[in-house]
């Protein structure tokens, strides 16, 4: 963690090599308080009031009947 390193598994192979025989869950547990808070959603949820705002979602959808016979 020294180097910058927070990913578990790469740690894990890192130890290996240095002998230890111990498991990933001892350094998940290890790493966590040490690791910079997850970021902001991409996109934040926007709320109103009930009644204010409607959303529509639309999709073209096509009708294909399969008892006709194509050309």
């Amino acid at each position: 963690m020294a180097q910058g390193i927070f990913n578990c598994e790469v740690l894990l192979h890192l130890l290996r090599d240095q002998g230890y025989s111990g498991g990933i869950t001892l350094i998940k547990d290890d790493v966590k308080p040490h690791r910079s808070p997850r970021k902001i959603p991409a996109m934040q949820r926007y709320e109103t009031k009930p009644g204010y705002q409607a959303q529509v979602d639309w999709k073209i959808f096509e009708y294909v009947d399969l008892e006709v016979e194509s050309i």
